[in-house]
């Protein structure tokens, strides 16, 4: 249960990370 919650902490950051990349500035 506490991994999930881990993992979606993850991908959240992960897709912050991927968002700010593909960002034209």
């Amino acid at each position: 249960m506490t991994q999930g919650r881990c993992l979606m902490r993850i991908v959240e950051k992960v897709a912050a990370i991927l968002t700010v990349s593909t960002d034209p500035m």
